[in-house]
């Protein structure tokens, strides 16, 4: 921390650790790579829920240059996409919920990659314009939960991996 006002310059350095609860969801975002003119699926998983009945939130990439998203693919759930403000909703109508396990893939992203080799962008579930909403199970109710967004991010790398026989001629 740097404080800065007439009388000078005041730094104050510490080491902090945060840790997130134990009882919050956690919505992990993954890493997908890939070439410019490819789509990769971003993976989004899930930690401390045991079965969920509802999802929303919307999706941003922070360098539009790198790549856009052009929808959802099914996992454990299949929302609903909104095209045009990247959003994205999920309702199970019967209010028993999904069951799922630390780990699962809720859903991925599917993001068309539009930029240069060396380029990668941040992929963020956040707010805006759609909030971010868990609900899940408690005690047999339907009930909002508490939780956290982890990014993600896609890249396109400078080298390639080739796999199988690789033949060259000279």
């Amino acid at each position: 921390l740097t404080v800065t006002n007439a009388c000078g310059v005041n730094e104050y350095c510490q080491t902090i650790t945060v840790t997130i609860p134990s009882w919050a969801v956690i919505l992990d975002v993954g890493e997908s790579m890939g070439v410019a003119g490819s789509t990769v699926a971003v993976p989004i998983t899930v930690e401390n829920l045991s079965n969920i009945v509802s999802l929303a939130g919307s999706l941003q990439l922070s360098d539009p240059f790198v790549g856009t998203i052009t929808g959802l693919v099914p996992g454990a759930i299949t929302p609903t996409y909104g095209a045009a403000s990247n959003t994205f909703s999920f309702f199970e109508a019967t209010g028993n919920g999904v069951p799922l396990n630390d780990g699962n893939i809720l859903f991925y992203v599917a993001v068309d990659l539009i930029g240069n080799p060396g380029d990668e962008a941040d992929l963020i579930i956040w707010n805006t314009p759609l909030a971010v909403e868990v609900g899940g199970i408690v005690n047999g109710i339907p009930t909002i939960l508490q939780h956290v967004q982890l990014k993600g991010k896609v890249v396109i790398p400078h080298t390639a991996t080739a796999n199988g026989a690789i033949v060259t001629f000279e």
